[in-house]
């Protein structure tokens, strides 16, 4: 019968597209974790790296300014 095929047709596209739009809403979220992840590591990395800066700093104004 072609309008049941037709049907069956139409219900499995549904399914996909439903299927598809789940897996893109996860993507997506996934995406947005790591990009959180990352920023806050960015955040901790350009802390640390302040740190060492002010570190070596203060180290070259004691062995190179001391007689």
């Amino acid at each position: 019968d072609p309008i049941a095929k037709k049907q069956k047709r139409q219900l499995r596209n549904r399914d996909a597209v439903v299927r598809s739009r789940e897996r893109k809403k996860m993507y997506v979220k996934d995406f947005e974790m790591k990009s959180r992840y990352l920023e806050g590591e960015c955040r901790r990395l350009s802390h640390v790296l302040q740190c060492f800066s002010a570190e070596n700093q203060a180290l070259q104004i004691f062995f190179f300014s001391s007689p």
